[in-house]
């Protein structure tokens, strides 16, 4: 476990011991938005997830935001501050598919004291995939004008640009993701993970 000084005496009822032993994620919030306490099992996660920059880019004392960007990191902003002003636990499930595997997370942020969050991050779901990739050669469908290629950070879809408008499963550009990526959700995810957007 990684935890940043002074950090323990926000987690109230919880101990360190018990955080530390979750089969989940475990990242302690300061109010301010700074990562304050890392479990074992993000760390893990963040490995088996090809993630190693990751564990880099995110270490203690770092913001968390700097992770999430446009409508999602609104979403994900306003959602934390309820949680602190209303002092009740808030709860997400969303999807983070892998090239083979349909993957489902759930996310539960708790109020510590002092304004500092809890974020308890599980995996519900883990299935193999049976949707198929386009041929190969159909990918410029999915490259826009300018080169660039969106693909839904929620459930990793990737956006048809050309032909009949829409969202595909595009397996390749999951395992490596195509230059020029960027990232929004889609439609589906929109309205079944994000209704309040």
């Amino acid at each position: 476990m990684l935890i940043d000084a002074g950090f323990e005496r926000h987690l109230g009822p919880h101990g360190i011991r018990e955080l530390d032993a979750e089969a989940g994620s475990v990242i302690g919030l300061w109010p301010d938005g700074r990562i304050g306490l890392l479990n074992q099992a993000w760390e893990r996660f963040a490995e088996e997830n090809d993630g190693a920059a990751v564990l880099e880019r995110w270490p203690l004392g770092s913001e968390i935001w700097s992770g999430i960007s446009g409508v999602l990191r609104d979403y994900y902003v306003r959602a934390f501050e309820r949680v602190r002003m209303k002092g009740e636990p808030w709860e997400q499930t969303y999807l983070c598919d892998a090239p083979e595997r349909r993957r489902e997370f759930r996310l539960r942020v708790l109020p510590l004291e002092r304004q500092a969050l809890l974020l308890l991050h599980s995996l519900v779901v883990d299935m193999p995939r049976r949707e198929d990739e386009p041929p190969s050669g159909s990918l410029t469908r999915y490259v826009n004008d300018a080169g660039t290629v969106h693909q839904c950070s929620n459930c990793r879809r990737t956006q048809r640009v050309r032909g009949p408008h829409g969202w595909d499963w595009v397996r390749s550009y999951v395992s490596h993701s195509p230059p020029n990526v960027t990232h929004g959700v889609c439609t589906t995810c929109v309205r079944q993970f994000y209704p309040e957007l």
